[in-house]
């Protein structure tokens, strides 16, 4: 006897756990400069931490890992950014492609933005820069748009968002099949 829930199956009168997605979380601290940059680089140890503490989540919930997903959390130290460079230095992006991890996903504190790049994403990131890529999100002033997108835009939280390498002299062109996030909350008007 099998029960199906979601794909997960489990074997009645056995000790076999249904398996199921988890996200693992870790830390990491930006360095904010005079100018109000952040800059900060995920490192080895932070999929590290992040994948040891998604097994210890599943196993909490007494499941098997399955799909893992990696949340790191970016501290600029209380300092406000006005820009945000995230480096994925290739061998990050070649241990998530070896470790099939389904997201990675950065949460900058100040600004507030979350940037999320799945594991297409990253795996084309890989191919078209075989480099280290920077990932930077830096605040526009909505009063420097030109008219038509300042209209649109009003007061409310502009970005410039890249992908580039090779010190940004070359831009990632697109993501292949993989997808993108950015979340930045504000206000409704």
């Amino acid at each position: 006897d099998s029960d199906n829930d979601s794909g997960n199956s489990t074997t009645k009168g056995s000790s076999t756990r249904p398996t199921q997605a988890v996200t693992g979380a870790a830390q990491n601290a930006a360095e904010v400069d005079s100018k109000g940059n952040a800059v900060v680089s995920v490192s080895d140890k932070n999929i590290t931490d992040a994948i040891a503490n998604a097994r210890a989540n599943a196993a909490k919930k007494g499941v098997n890992a399955g799909e893992i997903a990696v949340s790191i959390h970016v501290t600029t130290g209380g300092a406000d950014a006005s820009a945000v460079t995230v480096n994925l230095p290739k061998n990050i992006q070649q241990q998530v492609i070896t470790n099939k991890i389904s997201n990675v996903e950065l949460m900058i504190d100040r600004p507030d933005i979350t940037l999320g790049i799945n594991l297409a994403a990253v795996t084309e990131i890989n191919k078209q820069a075989n480099a280290d890529v920077q990932l930077t999100a830096k605040k526009v002033d909505p009063s420097t748009l030109s008219g038509a997108a300042k209209s649109k835009i009003g007061t409310r939280p502009t970005y410039d968002l890249k992908a580039s390498y090779e010190g940004g002299a070359k831009h990632v062109s697109n993501f292949g099949a993989g997808s993108v996030f950015v979340s930045i909350p504000y206000a409704p008007t």
